[in-house]
């Protein structure tokens, strides 16, 4: 992050805001508190985790979700746990417009 800073206002010219524009454009994000959302998941053979119901944005609702799919022999035979990730958040982009 500091290189990037470096890159975008090395100079130190660039006002908070100007520079916050500066990074958006290159792709920063910022995680904000309560951004988080739970899910029940399952480990997949390639060692990376997906989820196996919706979303939601509470641990306890994660934890009811996975307590129904318990119930259920496929979803039991998954072993699935509650995991959790940082609320996607889906951005425009722009497409050039062709006259």
């Amino acid at each position: 992050m500091a290189a990037l800073l470096r890159e975008v206002d090395g100079s130190h010219s660039l006002g908070a805001a100007a520079l916050a524009e500066e990074l958006v454009k290159r792709g920063v994000t910022i995680e904000v508190a309560g951004s988080r959302v739970y899910a029940p998941a399952a480990l997949r053979g390639d060692g990376t985790i997906e989820p196996v119901s919706n979303s939601f944005s509470t641990l306890d609702l994660a934890e009811q979700e996975l307590a129904g799919l318990l119930g259920d022999d496929y979803y039991r035979d998954c072993r699935p746990f509650v995991a959790t990730s940082v609320a996607q958040v889906w951005r425009p982009v722009e497409v050039p417009q062709v006259h």
